[in-house]
């Protein structure tokens, strides 16, 4: 990969430094050095690093782009981490270690990314339109500490998502699936979603520390944040037993999250969909009301048992119009208000 100046009595001319493709594998072994001088390197396939070897790759994209199963097996030393990580046209790759990636990881449309129960750490953008599946523990952690975009087509699934930032911001711009769980994991780790959807499987919930089933610690600069509009798709969750679930959620630096369970099993188990707007309802006719209120909605449910939902929806003390006391839960479906006092 090196230049090389030429030599003019022979008229050989100088080469300029090229990226590295390899169609099949590629092994950097025993005590080898491999300088990618920030040359791009591609793999087709299995790319493999001794534990006494060292693959410097400067400021170049690694891109796994096989057809089928390729195994990245990171043992030996990464000068610093990746820099940008790609992953393109229908490869399923499997990492063996923790990993870390400087700037952005990209996974495509087809793509599967297994972290095989690693931390794989991203310290710039996200860009997922393909499956991120985790084993175990192992997550893509997003670790930054200035502005991180998560993006997409809007198809692209994760399995365990972290956030763990010591500064910065966390922006969605695309919908977002998982499949595992959401960790929130410190004060600067909001993730913005805005307009876009948040979906969580069955099994899958939102926590406040990299470890553990806490979520006490959710406020306005840790939890899911949305625009607040009528408009905004807010957060899907999939239900599939009678266990409480939190939507950790709120908008315009205001902690409004709700808590639904259900009592009793229904015949066929969906999904809800909530999402806060930071405004009051328009159909409120009464002077004490608060200027917020939450849209809910199911898909799928059948057989929901009478009065057996428990939602929970927790307001901010600044949004009370009028007198608190004089206030009433009320639902307005599908053109009147019903109240539960």
């Amino acid at each position: 990969l090196s230049s090389y100046a030429g030599y003019a009595t022979w008229s050989i001319p100088a080469v300029d430094i090229q990226p590295l493709v390899t169609l099949n594998d590629f092994d950097i072994d025993g005590n080898a050095v491999f300088d990618a001088a920030n040359q791009n390197v591609t793999v087709g396939r299995n790319f493999t690093i001794d534990a006494t070897a060292t693959y410097t790759p400067g400021t170049n994209t690694t891109t796994f782009n096989g057809t089928a199963g390729q195994v990245f097996t990171n043992d030996g030393t990464i000068t610093d981490g990746l820099y940008n990580m790609s992953v393109t046209n229908s490869s399923i790759l499997s990492v063996t270690n923790d990993l870390t990636i400087r700037n952005n990881l990209s996974l495509a449309s087809g793509t599967i990314f297994r972290d095989m129960g690693n931390t794989v750490g991203v310290a710039a953008n996200l860009a997922n339109s393909g499956t991120h599946q985790s084993q175990g523990t192992g997550s893509i952690t997003l670790n930054g500490t200035g502005e991180q975009v998560i993006s997409g087509d809007g198809s692209g699934s994760f399995g365990n998502l972290f956030i763990n930032k010591s500064a910065g911001t966390t922006t969605a711009t695309a919908n977002i699936a998982l499949t595992g769980n959401l960790r929130l994991a410190t004060d600067n780790s909001t993730l913005t979603i805005g307009s876009n959807r948040l979906s969580l499987s069955a099994s899958s919930n939102v926590y406040d520390a990299l470890t553990g089933t806490t979520t006490a610690s959710f406020s306005s600069s840790r939890m899911v944040e949305t625009n607040g509009l009528q408009s905004d798709a807010g957060m899907v969750v999939t239900f599939a037993s009678t266990d409480s679930r939190l939507f950790p959620f709120g908008c315009d630096s205001k902690y409004t999250p709700a808590r639904l369970q259900f009592a009793s099993a229904p015949t066929t188990w969906g999904s809800v969909r909530i999402s806060p707007a930071n405004n009051q309802h328009p159909l409120v006719t009464d002077a004490n009301a608060l200027s917020y209120y939450w849209k809910v909605s199911n898909t799928d449910f059948s057989g929901i048992v009478a009065n057996s939902m428990r939602l929970r929806l927790y307001y901010d003390d600044t949004d009370i119009q009028g007198t608190e006391a004089n206030m009433v839960p009320a639902v307005y479906s599908p053109t009147s208000w019903t109240t539960y006092d």
